[in-house]
């Protein structure tokens, strides 16, 4: 079974939070060291109540099968793994998308 995530909304100025939710711990490997891995989100909410909700989401999104790590890549192949076969084949029309890939090349 696998363990929940434990989420936290903390207030900040101007109808602020910050969302923080701990995904649990892992050993560094260059310092030995236990390290905690936690993500973090800054929203706009009016109360409590309205961050909490958001708070779930967040907690969902991070624990759910979708997500994946950002990563740092080229720009050629987010556009050829992600943008393309994700989004371009998709939305844009057949004479859209050539002229978006003449441009690219």
């Amino acid at each position: 079974m696998k363990k929940l995530a434990k989420g936290y909304a903390r207030p900040r100025k101007n109808n602020r939070w910050q969302l923080e939710v701990d995904m649990g711990s892992y050993k560094d490997p260059v310092t030995g060291k236990t390290m905690r891995n936690r993500k973090y989100r800054t929203i706009k909410a009016k109360g409590p109540r309205e961050a909490d909700t958001k708070l779930a989401k967040f907690v969902a999104e991070v624990t759910g099968d979708g997500y994946y790590e950002p990563e740092k890549i080229m720009f050629i192949d987010f556009v050829n793994n992600e943008w393309l076969p994700k989004h371009a084949e998709k939305h844009l029309s057949h004479t859209t998308l050539e002229n978006y890939i003449g441009c690219l090349e």
